[in-house]
């Protein structure tokens, strides 16, 4: 019997949804565990598990001893998966515990394996690894923050040290700020202040804007025994184009991004799945924005291009002769049809973005458009639906 998978469920479940469809073609024991009063993976007709636990009213301690509980009497440690940072946070809060009972992706040398943005910049700052990042700095202050950006040299990106708080930057419109010049700081200073309290580390950070648009995605495994197994993207429109969500990904082949992922995770001695993204600065030179260290949204893409990425996650020798040069299957489209419908009503550039990543494409994913599971597009509109009309509750 194949390893067992559980999958912490949350969000628009989207990220969950690559995982279920991968897992059950392979033959995989599935479990969905969820904290949604509805979730898009009920009532579907498949071997699918599908469990409820309410760890948003929860602490901690209590989640883990449930999820512990569903694993009934397995003598093998199934594969955990988180979907969001909510979920990765609680993997990573319990550790001690959890790593007993489950397998997970994990950094040896970085305590929160990446999620940590102060913590992942500080550690390679070291003068062997600081070529791999951006150049940055850390503050717990407002006013030291604001000293700082006004005695350096401009533009630079200020963002939260941690994802769950950049996603909740509403007043800014975008998940990291760019200041391009003094005359910007005092307007900046004024919004930050009402955000502060979201995170309490930001980052302010050289500003990677040599294409202002092109982001570089690397995603894969790195096993225990350092072996590689991966794939290689370019994110060709996201809204709005500085630190926005994105809309289209296309997987290419890029050599130097896979020789940087490869010396980053080998320098903090990363185990398991992640993605990291890569920008230029004003040099050309690439440079690490973030490590992701869970599945990330376009996870479908990446085992569409690559499916060795999770077998080798879950053991299977078939991966273990191949070669790190493989970057998978190239111009496959990614697309996020209600960020890229946003995305059209604001600028006409995104057509001529979307007509260029079609014509060049083999194949296009949708999801959960395109999804094989039966029932996933009704339990999708459904939710849509009540997202769209008002409560009446």
């Amino acid at each position: 019997m194949k390893q067992s998978i559980f999958i912490l469920s949350a969000g628009a479940e989207i990220v969950s949804l690559g995982l279920v469809e991968f897992f059950l073609k392979e033959k995989h024991p599935v479990t969905i565990v969820t904290n949604k009063h509805k979730s898009l993976f009920e009532e579907l007709d498949t071997e699918l598990r599908v469990r409820k636990v309410l760890w948003h009213r929860l602490t901690a301690t209590e989640t883990a001893e449930q999820l512990i509980s569903l694993k009934s009497n397995q003598t093998e440690k199934p594969i955990l998966f988180s979907s969001d940072d909510s979920t990765l946070s609680l993997l990573i809060d319990n550790r001690d515990k959890l790593s007993k009972e489950f397998e997970y992706t994990f950094a040896s040398n970085l305590k929160g394996s990446g999620y940590d943005k102060q913590e992942f910049f500080e550690y390679l700052r070291k003068p062997e690894t600081k070529y791999l990042i951006p150049q940055s700095n850390a503050f717990d202050r407002l006013d030291s923050l604001i000293e700082f950006i006004s005695s350096i040299e401009l533009p630079v990106v200020v963002k939260p040290s941690t994802k769950p708080a950049s996603m909740d930057m509403s007043d800014f419109g975008a998940k990291a700020i760019i200041i391009q010049n003094k005359s910007d700081t005092t307007q900046f200073s004024e919004k930050l202040e009402k955000a502060w309290h979201i995170s309490s580390t930001w980052i302010v950070q050289e500003a990677c804007i040599a294409e202002e648009s092109i982001e570089y995605m690397w995603g894969g495994a790195r096993l225990a025994s350092g072996q590689i197994i991966q794939f290689t993207a370019v994110e060709t429109l996201k809204t709005p184009r500085m630190g926005g969500t994105t809309c289209i990904v296309r997987s290419t082949p890029l050599e130097k991004v896979a020789k940087l992922a490869s010396d980053l995770l080998m320098a903090i001695d990363f185990v398991g799945l992640c993605e990291i993204s890569f920008k230029k600065n004003h040099n050309g030179e690439l440079k690490a924005l973030e490590l992701n260290p869970r599945p990330w949204l376009q996870i479908n893409l990446a085992v569409t291009a690559q499916p060795n990425i999770l077998r080798a996650v879950t053991h299977q020798s078939e991966t273990l002769n191949q070669p790190n040069t493989d970057y998978g299957q190239t111009n496959i489209l990614w697309i996020s049809p209600e960020r890229l419908v946003a995305s059209l009503v604001k600028t006409r550039l995104s057509w001529s973005a979307l007509y260029s990543a079609y014509r060049l494409s083999t194949q296009v994913l949708a999801p959960p458009y395109t999804s094989d599971l039966i029932g996933i597009r009704r339990n999708w509109f459904k939710q849509l639906f009540h997202r769209i009309l008002p409560s009446h509750d």
